[in-house]
């Protein structure tokens, strides 16, 4: 019922929309698999590293765990003991309540029938990072637009805000120094609806990423774009890459190159294997961008 339900509110978002744009960023999806910053970033061993993971429905995660290869799904059912998780979804309420391992129960429901980017973050992570402790915070709301919520003083960013804090000052508690060494973006969505937000998505981004870098310092800014399922997506995706390559810091993922898709029942969402695919890329591009200084 709740996936119908964002089905519903996906249709009704794109009900006015146009096809095209009609500026510099109406072109076809960039057709490079990766765009921004190359360089490198050293975290000292000592620290505890976290990594933000957040946007809406497809980082909250709306993708259906049956679905999971089989041979996989008791693998990712068990969970990673040193990928913890931290969870925060605005719409759902389905919270963790603190860090947890990292598994297949904390998608965008209570019923654990979901599950989003943190699970092929959590393998990519244990694989390229063997025996290193990882903190995700994830902080997602279905259907949030960056224009409306996610800009610094909205209703989304401020919860964001709050629950990277709470997260940042639990490890504290623990005795640890924790340090933000990436931030996962999974949003654009709601914004591709509409020819305003779609058009001011690049100065929204930069805004967005420099208020959060003034708060928890110069992370690393990993960015997926979004399917073409949304009628101004080529702006919003071209528009992600302007925002990235200008920012430092930063890389655009884009998730249409490497393969990811949608459900065939489900417009607005990706299936199981691009969704655990989503969180192996960034995984892939944190281990190209952030090294492991000192014991």
């Amino acid at each position: 019922m709740r996936r119908f339900l964002l089905l519903i509110l996906a249709a009704a978002l794109c009900v006015s929309c146009l096809v095209s744009c009609d500026d510099r960023f109406d072109v076809d999806d960039v057709s490079e698999p990766f765009a921004g910053s190359a360089e490198t970033v050293g975290v000292a061993a000592s620290k505890a590293k976290v990594i933000i993971l957040s946007g809406q429905s497809n980082a909250a995660g709306v993708a259906y765990v049956s679905e999971i290869p089989s041979e996989s799904a008791a693998k990712y059912a068990a969970g990673f003991d040193d990928i913890l998780l931290n969870v925060n979804n605005s719409m759902s309420g389905h919270d963790t309540d603190g860090f947890v391992k990292t598994t297949t129960s904390w998608g965008d429901n209570h019923d654990g029938i979901w599950f989003g980017p943190e699970v092929g973050l959590a393998e990519q992570l244990t694989e390229e990072f063997p025996g290193e402790k990882f903190y995700i915070i994830k902080y997602a709301w279905s259907g949030a637009e960056l224009e409306s919520l996610f800009l610094p003083g909205k209703g989304a960013y401020k919860q964001l805000c709050k629950a990277v804090d709470d997260g940042l000052a639990a490890l504290r508690e623990q005795g640890l120094d924790p340090e933000v060494v990436a931030f996962c973006w999974m949003q654009g969505e709601s914004d591709a609806c509409k020819r305003g937000p779609a058009k001011r998505y690049d100065g929204n981004q930069m805004k967005m990423v420099k208020a959060l870098r003034e708060r928890y310092g110069g992370f690393f800014f990993l960015d997926a774009g979004i399917s073409p399922s949304w009628p101004f997506y080529t702006r919003v995706n071209n528009a992600k890459v302007y925002a990235d390559c200008v920012l430092e810091h930063c890389e655009y993922i884009n998730s249409n190159y490497h393969g990811l898709v949608v459900s065939p029942n489900d417009i607005a969402h990706y299936d199981a294997p691009s969704m655990l695919k989503l969180g192996q890329l960034f995984g892939s591009r944190i281990a190209q961008h952030i090294e492991i200084i000192g014991e």
